[in-house]
């Protein structure tokens, strides 16, 4: 009798150390309702950059003249600068969002006139206008394929 008292705890003790099959939802069969799911790491897709170009006018006063230009980061933090105008000394600029156009930014430099960035067709068409002109194409420059764009004032 004793030995079968023991053979007994021990095949309980077996049985709850192995656990057998955890219930997740009252079932032992997977559900589309099963909270938890493992997956293996290797099993997970890879982190994927998405492509984007945040573009933003950038303006450097000097002695004689104010330099402006395009800059554009993608995102991997990558800079690429293109040189627009030089303005006469002085010269007070201010980026906003947006603008005539559907513009992406503007920016406005009171009598020095304005300078606007469009995104159409895969590219930065950059626009400016002498104060009570008309806007000119200045620049053209090129977006990778598939990015998202946006404005940083």
């Amino acid at each position: 009798m004793r030995r079968l008292a023991i053979a007994l705890a021990l095949v309980i003790v077996a049985a709850t150390a192995c656990g057998g099959k955890r219930k997740v939802g009252g079932s032992t069969t997977p559900t589309d309702t099963d909270t938890e799911t493992t997956t293996p790491i290797d099993a997970q897709p890879p982190n994927k950059l998405t492509m984007q170009a945040i573009v933003s006018f950038g303006t450097q006063p000097a002695a004689d003249h104010t330099k402006v230009w395009l800059v554009i980061t993608d995102e991997t933090a990558a800079v690429k600068s293109y040189p627009l105008d030089n303005l006469p000394a002085g010269a007070q600029c201010k980026a906003s969002p947006g603008g005539e156009m559907n513009a992406l930014g503007t920016l406005s430099c009171g009598e020095a006139g304005d300078r606007m960035v469009v995104a159409r067709a895969g590219e930065f068409i950059v626009l400016a206008r002498p104060a009570g002109g008309d806007y000119e194409e200045k620049q053209h420059i090129g977006i990778p394929g598939g990015a998202a764009v946006s404005f940083q004032p």
